[in-house]
């Protein structure tokens, strides 16, 4: 299994939007701050490969040996792949899995 060696990405600042927010005296949707990161145009390459072959984000990240949690912060921008030819090589071994998964 090939390993992938990925990087964090810097946070480019605060995201502000509504979000479902549970305390103890019951829930309730809020404003919100989250970490806002960088457009990843290979990101957004993964998800499509990993959506158009009908995969699962834990089934993908199992292919791809990575956390379901790693998978989609690649997919969102928070990770990075290490090495820039990684994502044609992830891409490669999800479109190569693909019929294994889906018979």
């Amino acid at each position: 299994m090939m390993v992938f060696k990925l990087l964090p990405v810097e946070s480019t600042g605060v995201r502000k939007s509504r979000g479902f927010v549970r305390r103890e005296g019951g829930c309730s949707v809020e404003d919100i701050e989250t970490p806002a990161y960088p457009e990843s145009p290979d990101g957004e390459l993964l998800r499509e490969c990993r959506v158009r072959c009908r995969l699962a984000l834990g089934q993908a990240a199992r292919i791809l040996g990575i956390s379901a949690a790693e998978m989609s912060g690649l997919e969102w921008g928070r990770f990075r792949f290490a090495d820039d030819a990684d994502v044609v090589r992830a891409v490669e071994l999800l479109a190569r899995d693909w019929p294994k998964v889906n018979p």
